[in-house]
């Protein structure tokens, strides 16, 4: 109510977006105070009524529901700044909650960030909730104080609880330490830039064995954050792949339905899970394939129109030179990257053996001898 007023007597052109929850038993009369005292200026105000469903986290839900609808709104009414009244306790409480809670990408509160649609804008975050209060009684602005804010069995209420006893100097060095980690923690992600070229992070063998478990949590968390993928990675399964990543290992972890995480040859990356394919040689996609059938091996290896090309990997044995070779030993001393393995093409008979496989080279394997393709196109 205190922004709402500055707004109104700075003549800046706003409507309202309010969200009922129905989670307090005031929250009707807190719909219809708003909407009175917008009347009053003419300030259009939009409603989302809704119901908490059972078995959820009530503050995550709330969040969600709350600034998903006003994403919805900025897009719809074509305002693409929210701002929110933020002060500086509840920057100092979720610094204090992120503590707690573990790893993140910044401290505090920003005065501004993204949110899908919309720039959410904290232009109270250096005010305190007196001197908000003090504000609104000295106009005679009128307010409402939600009651859940005493209820300790919120983990923030219990912060909260704990602060108004600070001094003003102690919620300054709170602010300073804020400053500070946040500092430091800008630092390493500008570094971690560096090294990020669209779905690979790729740095040398010296950058993964100094930097320590927490930062290689936070560059994995940043890394995902950058190609839009919100996934948590908690200190100890960070602490896992770190290890494993150090020994050389390859392996490969889902980030959802559709996406791996792949961490191979000193290299992170980001890839789409592959589908399997199946094409007839008289059939073949040229986006795809191209057969040379100059070649001699296409009259050698007798191919026709029903041999086909499929993922290698199906096959698991091939005969090349009167040996039999199984196609996971020939990837692995190619360093074949493992994003690559289920898609990488060969050529089976009717019998469905695998009579040709092309081999990879890591700078010219869209060309071969007998099967010239853009690996691209199957990933």
């Amino acid at each position: 109510m205190a922004l709402f007023h500055y707004l109104v007597i700075n003549k800046f052109d706003f409507e309202i977006v309010h969200v009922n929850y129905h989670i307090l038993d005031q929250a009707d009369d807190d719909e219809k105070g708003i909407k009175e005292e917008a009347k009053k200026y003419g300030i259009k105000v939009h409603v989302l009524s809704t119901h908490m469903p059972e078995g959820v986290n009530e503050e995550s839900w709330a969040r969600d529901i709350r600034y998903n609808y006003f994403s919805e709104m900025g897009y719809k009414l074509g305002i693409f700044d929210v701002l929110v009244a933020h002060n500086k306790g509840d920057l100092i409480e979720t610094y204090l909650l992120q503590k707690e809670r573990g790893t993140h990408l910044f401290y505090g509160l920003k005065e501004v960030n993204r949110y899908k649609e919309v720039n959410i804008i904290r232009p109270l975050l250096n005010y305190t909730k007196n001197e908000l209060l003090d504000y609104c009684i000295e106009n005679k602005i009128p307010f409402s104080i939600d009651p859940s804010n005493d209820d300790v069995k919120f983990r923030r209420n219990l912060f909260r609880k704990k602060l108004r006893n600070y001094s003003e100097s102690e919620l300054d060095n709170f602010l300073k330490e804020i400053e500070e980690n946040n500092r430091v923690l800008q630092g390493f992600l500008e570094k971690c830039d560096k090294f990020i070229f669209k779905n690979e992070f790729k740095s040398d063998k010296i950058f993964f064995e100094t930097i320590s478990i927490k930062q290689f949590q936070i560059l994995l968390i940043y890394f995902l954050k950058e190609n839009n993928f919100f996934k948590e990675i908690s200190y100890n399964h960070a602490e896992d792949l770190l290890m494993k990543f150090r020994s050389n290992k390859n392996f490969v972890i889902p980030i959802d339905n559709y996406f791996d995480l792949y961490f191979e040859y000193g290299i992170i990356g980001i890839y789409k899970k592959p589908e399997s394919y199946f094409y007839r040689l008289d059939e073949l996609p040229k986006s795809n394939f191209i057969i040379d059938k100059n070649n001699p091996l296409f009259n050698e290896l007798k191919l026709d129109g029903t041999c086909y090309i499929a993922p290698a990997y199906l096959g698991e044995t091939y005969t090349h030179k009167n040996m039999t070779m199984r196609i996971n030993r020939e990837f692995i001393s190619w360093k074949l990257p493992l994003h690559l393995r289920k898609v990488w093409p060969a050529i089976y008979n009717k019998e469905n053996k695998i009579v040709y496989l092309p081999r990879y080279r890591e700078k010219n394997y869209k060309k071969s001898n007998l099967l010239s393709f853009d690996i691209k196109n199957l990933l």
